[in-house]
């Protein structure tokens, strides 16, 4: 399953950002997660998209929703 900007933006419900903006940051978490968990064999993919969507939505309560 590939995290999607209403599944981030179900975690900060007051943030009125565009849903572009959400995937933007998405695709940003994405490749840094990926980047760091390479070679992490002890994660299923349901747990990277949990820290990807995690990731994601403290991203973006950092930046366009602070």
């Amino acid at each position: 399953m590939a995290v999607t900007y209403t599944d981030v933006k179900e975690l900060v419900p007051d943030c009125d950002v565009a849903n572009a903006i959400v995937t933007s940051i998405i695709t940003d978490a994405t490749n840094f997660v990926n980047e760091v968990l390479v070679d992490c064999d002890n994660l299923s993919a349901s747990e990277i998209d949990s820290i990807i969507k995690w990731f994601s939505a403290h991203m973006l309560v950092s930046g366009p929703c602070r």
